[in-house]
């Protein structure tokens, strides 16, 4: 992230996401909702800024995320809009021109990612 400028930042319990002109960028426990496959050693926690690289294209723009436990949402200035969840990078739709606001909720977070910190405060 150095020498970049970030236009903005996003955060749910488990993701903060921050977005350059650029680029997404996504750091906390990944249970699907970050942007990119489960660390093939087994870290759960990505503490590091890490670069969501579907989302990384000289025009893409970003103007809007929101992020819940279990999913992000990035919407473009061309108005495309893209999910991260379950592992994966999904485009939604094309050309929602004019979004003020964006607001993700729910979504799907694994539940072995850490079990000991999905615990309620009932549990």
């Amino acid at each position: 992230m150095k020498g970049k400028t970030v236009l903005g930042v996003a955060a749910g319990r488990f993701p903060t996401v921050l977005w350059t002109k650029d680029a997404v960028y996504t750091v906390g426990l990944n249970g699907g909702q970050l942007g990119y496959l489960q660390d093939p050693n087994g870290e759960k926690f990505v503490s590091c800024p890490r670069q969501v690289s579907a989302l990384h294209h000289k025009d893409i723009n970003i103007t809007l995320v929101s992020a819940s436990d279990g999913a992000t949402v990035c919407v473009s200035e061309r108005g495309d809009i893209y999910l991260l969840s379950e592992y994966q990078c999904k485009k939604l739709a094309s050309k929602q021109l004019n979004l003020k606001k964006v607001l993700v909720s729910g979504g799907f977070l694994e539940h072995k990612a850490a079990p000991e910190h999905l615990k309620g405060p009932d549990n």
